[in-house]
Parts: structure tokens; sequence; C-alpha cells
């Protein structure tokens, strides 16, 4: 891992953030940056689908309304533009099934190639977890 490199890690919480900001920056990370996406990013839009007018067409097999929230517009903005400027992109979502939709959804919407950005898996924020998850990164598929 050359920590020369501009290095953008993606989470879900501002508190993530902070602390994985920190860590990295005492492994000598020194242009790594770390943001939030606060959680999800996009929204469910309501649609004119027959069964509840959910934004979900059954009958297209069940194809979504997805659209970025009015709230998070800025959020992907912001993921855009350090994503330009970035070398590596770890995107650090949880590792469930909600934040593999926010890992993917980021990927989309903020338009980051599968090729520059990788998921970074862990399950504690420890310095030796964050370091190692840094060091074996998971590509997207």
């Amino acid at each position: 891992m050359n920590k020369n490199l501009k290095t953008l890690v993606i989470v879900e919480s501002p508190h993530k953030a902070k602390v994985i900001s920190k860590i990295l920056k005492d492994a000598g990370f020194s242009s790594a940056k770390v943001i939030a996406s606060v959680g999800h990013i996009l929204k469910l839009e309501d649609g004119n689908a027959k069964a509840f007018n959910s934004g979900i067409f059954p009958e297209a097999n069940f194809k979504m309304n997805l659209k970025v929230a009015s709230d998070k517009h800025k959020i992907v903005d912001e993921i855009k533009q350090h994503s330009a400027w970035a070398d590596q992109i770890f995107i650090a979502s949880d590792n469930d099934r909600s934040g593999e939709f926010i890992s993917w959804s980021i990927l989309e919407y903020a338009k980051i190639p599968k090729s520059k950005a990788a998921r970074m898996v862990m399950h504690e924020i420890t310095p030796k977890a964050v370091l190692k998850a840094i060091e074996n990164p998971v590509a997207f598929g």
C-alpha cells in the first residue's frame, strides 16, 4: 500500500470519519481524506405503480424509482469532487446488506469507476482493524 497516494475513504457516520481519519494520519497516510455519507444517499420515490404507489414496479421486474435524497445532494457532490482528486477510493460502509446498498449507491450515483474503488471491510474501528482493512481491500464485482 502506497501511503503517499491521495486516498479517499467514504464511511457512513461522521464520528467514524473522524476516528478513521486520525488513525490513517497517525499511520502515515498524509493525504488521506475521510468523509461520511451520513447513511443512505438514496430515497425511494413514489411512482405510479399499481401496487400501493410505492415506487416499486412489480410489472417491470420490480424496478425501483430511486433518487438522491434532497438532503444528500451536497454530500454526493462532495464525494464526486473528492473522487476526482483521489488516486484510490475505499468505501467503508457497514458490512451488512444496508452497507452493501450504500456502497453500490455511492459508486452508482457519484459515478465512481469500480476500477478506482474497493470495499474496506472491518468489524471494529481500531488502528489494527482499519490498517488491516486498508491493506486488504475487497474489489467490487
